[in-house]
C-alpha cells in the first residue's frame, strides 16, 4: 500500500481484554522478532491477540498493495481472514531519528499454512511491484533469503509524492519479505531513506529470523 499515506497513521497498541491465557500466546511471542530489529525502537510491547479484527487493526493495512488506506485495511482483513487466522502479533519500530524510516513485523498462526503462504507471497510481490500513475518503482531486486520456509523478498527503490505533486517527490528504499515456520506466516517490511542505509542490515536480520523461527 502507499507508504506515504501510512506515515501519519499510528499502529493500534495493546488495549482491551487480557488474552494472556489464550492458547498459542507464548508460541507467537517466540515466533515474533526478538529484540529491536537493526536498532529500530518501539515503546509498544508485543501484543498477541486471538481476535481477527484486532490483529487486522494492529497490522494497519500492511498486508495489502492498495494505495488507499481504507481499501488497504479492508484488503488486509480479507487476506487475514482467508488465511484461517488463529492468533498473531504485529508491531512497528521507528529509526533512532524517528519517521519516516520504520520497520513493521507481523506473524500469525493459521489453519492451513500451505494455503496461506502462496497468497501472502503473492501479496508481498504485489506490494513491491505495484505501479503508480507516474511509474514510481525505479529499481526492483529479489532479496536473497533462506530457501526453506517459502521465503520471498524484494527490495525496491520507489518515488513517493507526499504532497501529491512532482515537486514533492522523494525517493525511498523499501524491503518486503514473508516466510513460514510450522503453522506460522511471517511478514516483515522496511521503509528506508533514499540511500537504503539499512537495507543490507535488514536483509541479514530477516534471513536470521527465518532461520531462527524455522528451528523452533
Amino acid at each position: 500500500m502507499l507508504i506515504a499515506a501510512l506515515l501519519g497513521t499510528s499502529l493500534l497498541s495493546g488495549c482491551g481484554s487480557d488474552e494472556s491465557k489464550a492458547p498459542g500466546i507464548e508460541e507467537v511471542k517466540a515466533q515474533f522478532f526478538q529484540g529491536d530489529p537493526i536498532g529500530f525502537k518501539t515503546d509498544v510491547p508485543v501484543d498477541v491477540t486471538t481476535k481477527l479484527d484486532k490483529f487486522a487493526a494492529m497490522s494497519n493495512g500492511w498486508w495489502s498493495p492498495e494505495d488507499d488506506h481504507a481499501r488497504a485495511l479492508e484488503d488486509s482483513l480479507t487476506l487475514i481472514k482467508a488465511s484461517g487466522f488463529k492468533v498473531g502479533a504485529a508491531r512497528k519500530y521507528t529509526a533512532a531519528g524517528g519517521e519516516p524510516q520504520f520497520v513493521f513485523g507481523a506473524v500469525m498462526a493459521v489453519d492451513d499454512v500451505q494455503k496461506a503462504s502462496p497468497a501472502v507471497a503473492d501479496r508481498v510481490k504485489r506490494m513491491a511491484t505495484r505501479t503508480c500513475p507516474w511509474a514510481c518503482a525505479k529499481q526492483l531486486h529479489p532479496v536473497k533469503l533462506p530457501a526453506d520456509g517459502g521465503a520471498v523478498g524484494y527490495s525496491v527503490l520507489r518515488e513517493i509524492r507526499p504532497g501529491g505533486t512532482p515537486e514533492s517527490a522523494v525517493d525511498e528504499w523499501e524491503v518486503y519479505a514473508t516466510w513460514t515456520s510450522g503453522d506460522y506466516v511471517h511478514l516483515a517490511l522496511l521503509v528506508d531513506d533514499a540511500k537504503g542505509s539499512h537495507v543490507d542490515a535488514f536483509t541479514r536480520f530477516i534471513a536470521d529470523e527465518a532461520r531462527r523461527t524455522a528451528a523452533l
